[in-house]
């Protein structure tokens, strides 16, 4: 059994670092095959909108430590807002790296030098990992449903939507079941806490891709901003359970080019939707080198007062 679980953790690596290059050399493919019609398409580029998703994206590394602090006070351990911001962006290069799990487990790493038990640390990654399929699934799978024409494909959204939606609520009576001792009015207002900080993240993030789509919308047809936002949503989470793409790239792209049936072939559109890849990068890279140059600034205050 030990060996069939190395020999399948080996494969799925392999898997991973095969995938990530042939998925980037496809996008670079479908942009060169489609480079007329997405030069024709940034040419009119309101760069105010670009601005305007990376400053949303920024946002959300000041609010991904907060869901952390919340598990880590209903487990009792105490990490302040600080610390948390501190390791979170400090091993955002850690994202780019082969293989996809390095930002996690560099800040796992983090936390247990700060003296977090294990046993707290593998219950943080089960609920990073799995809660945000169960909202964005929640959110973008349940509107779609709702707003679509019914087909096996929104059949297939509102399944996953319902199932998000049953595990939601089915969590705290688990909890009560199986882990009485750890049911108090402290327990639910934390887990409600933690649902609506992860909508709210949800929001935002849909909110910074909506303004890199209207920020070249002139050149595309009129989409509902609701039906956008919620393809984004949910085609994100189509691609974070595809544990073979890393951040779900070429997944996330081409579930989405299919559901927005945006004014082009599906290769213009994947590569069309890849650059707000773009603007996750610069959000990330604007976050690091903030958070750098206020260590050198501080570390040199520091030294002058004494």
């Amino acid at each position: 059994m030990n060996f069939r679980n190395k020999t399948s953790g080996k494969l799925l690596q392999t898997t991973k670092l095969l995938y990530t290059p042939v998925s980037f050399f496809f996008i670079f493919y479908f942009s060169w095959t489609n480079r007329i019609l997405l030069t024709k398409i940034f040419e009119v580029t309101d760069f105010a909108y670009l601005v305007i998703a990376v400053f949303l994206w920024c946002v959300l590394h000041l609010l991904s430590p907060v869901g952390t602090k919340i598990i880590f006070a209903s487990l009792g351990s105490q990490i302040s807002y600080s610390q948390l911001l501190s390791i979170y962006i400090i091993r955002l290069p850690a994202r780019y790296l082969p293989g996809g799990i390095w930002h996690t487990l560099g800040r796992l790493a983090d936390y247990h030098s700060l003296g977090i038990a294990k046993k707290h640390l593998t219950l943080l990654a089960i609920i990073q990992t799995f809660f945000p399929c169960l909202i964005t699934f929640f959110i973008g799978g349940g509107y779609l449903w709702l707003t679509k024409d019914k087909s096996m494909l929104s059949t297939l959204e509102g399944g996953l939507a319902l199932m998000s939606f049953t595990i939601l609520l089915a969590i705290p009576v688990i909890v009560k079941w199986k882990r009485p001792d750890h049911w108090h009015h402290k327990f639910i207002f934390s887990y409600i806490f933690l649902t609506l900080l992860s909508i709210s993240f949800w929001l935002i993030a849909s909110a910074s891709f909506l303004s890199y789509y209207y920020s070249v919308a002139v050149s595309l047809n009129s989409i509902s901003m609701f039906h956008i936002a919620a393809t984004y949503i949910f085609s994100w989470g189509v691609g974070y359970i595809s544990i073979f793409a890393p951040q779900g790239i070429g997944v996330f792209e081409v579930v989405a080019g299919k559901l927005m049936a945006l004014p082009m072939p599906l290769g213009g559109a994947v590569a069309f939707l890849a650059g707000f890849r773009v603007v996750t990068l610069a959000a990330d890279s604007i976050a690091w080198l903030s958070y750098r140059f206020i260590i050198i600034i501080s570390s040199r205050l520091l030294d002058k007062n004494h």
